[in-house]
């Protein structure tokens, strides 16, 4: 077994044998973040090339990306293989980041889950950099985008989602080494954009508190860069959200809290991706949506003060909520 504990703590086999049969295992401290939780690529993004939008074309009431949610072989080792469990958590998971993006005024958005898809086994994820147990993001990244590009589903969307029960992070450029200093990372603005239409994040499983970081990358594939960046690089006309440089409270801000709020900047840059795409990105193309499966959200099935047990039992006391954010009190 290899994985996390907690947010403080993971555990993976050691390479000795046990007389018993039994693998023995160590428990390690988890490094501290040494950055931001999100990856903007030094590189160059591809040139996108479509053509700048119509300013008199008629947007849809309701914009609705289509997205296929996949998670890998160690968020399957944890949750038994058990298909009805790991459909229901992750379902319960998107309905939390879904909420999020309802809030939108213009666009209104409203995500479709149109599949659902698990990574068995290690050799089922090729696509996957891994080195002493950390994954590289970007080059993970631009691996993924092309098997969803390759790959043949039952329903196509516009764009594919990764979640990674794994440390994620990248490689520094003098010392070659992967450094666990992020949390998630996309294309911005690659929605409907053939594989470019592609993120991933960490998500500990059983647990929500990744869900922030699950709409800040889904807000990046739909158009927002940070707030206080300038234009997104490689999409002509794009507005950046230089006005927006405070509060950085918003969805895309450094800062990101409750009420979980796309800021007037992240609305404006996703417009723009949405007339850009055009017609073929935002009509729909499925009528399966699995959302209509569970209604219920991250959390509706769980106390507080179990939720905080769960994270770490040994330091546990009290637990307390308010606008939808637990406070964990522990042990000094």
């Amino acid at each position: 077994m290899e994985g996390y504990l907690n947010f403080t703590h993971g555990i993976k086999p050691l390479r000795i044998n046990d007389i018993s049969g039994r693998i023995p295992h160590k428990i390690f401290p988890l490094p501290m973040l040494e950055e931001g939780i999100d990856l903007d690529f030094t590189v160059e993004e591809p040139l996108d090339e479509s053509p700048q939008p119509r300013d008199d074309a008629e947007l849809p009431d309701v914009w609705r990306p289509e997205m296929y949610i996949m998670f890998d072989s160690s968020i399957n080792e944890y949750l038994r293989g058990i298909k009805r469990l790991q459909v229901l958590y992750i379902i319960r998971l998107m309905n939390i980041v879904n909420a999020i993006f309802k809030k939108n005024k213009k666009p209104r958005i409203n995500l479709q889950l149109v599949g659902i898809y698990r990574f068995q086994t290690r050799q089922d994820e090729p696509f996957i950099v891994e080195e002493d147990g950390l994954i590289e993001g970007h080059e993970s990244l631009e691996a993924f985008g092309e098997f969803t590009k390759n790959a043949s589903f039952a329903r196509r969307a516009d764009f594919y989602f990764l979640l990674v029960g794994r440390r994620l992070g990248k490689r520094n450029t003098t010392t070659k080494k992967i450094s666990a200093n992020i949390l998630g990372c996309a294309y911005s603005g690659r929605v409907c954009s053939e594989g470019l239409n592609v993120g991933m994040a960490v998500q500990i499983p059983l647990l929500y508190a990744s869900f922030p970081t699950i709409a800040h990358e889904i807000g990046h594939l739909l158009g927002s860069t940070h707030d206080g960046n300038g234009p997104i690089r490689g999409i002509t006309g794009h507005p950046g959200a230089k006005t927006c440089e405070k509060p950085q409270t918003y969805m895309m801000g450094a800062a990101k809290a409750a009420p979980f709020e796309f800021s007037n900047c992240s609305e404006e840059e996703m417009t723009f991706i949405l007339r850009l795409r055009g017609e073929e990105c935002w009509k729909t193309e499925n009528d399966y949506d699995l959302f209509n499966v569970t209604k219920e959200v991250a959390g509706s099935k769980i106390t507080p003060e179990k939720y905080c047990h769960r994270i770490n039992p040994e330091l546990y006391i009290s637990a307390t909520i308010d606008e939808c954010v637990i406070n964990c009190m522990n042990k000094k």
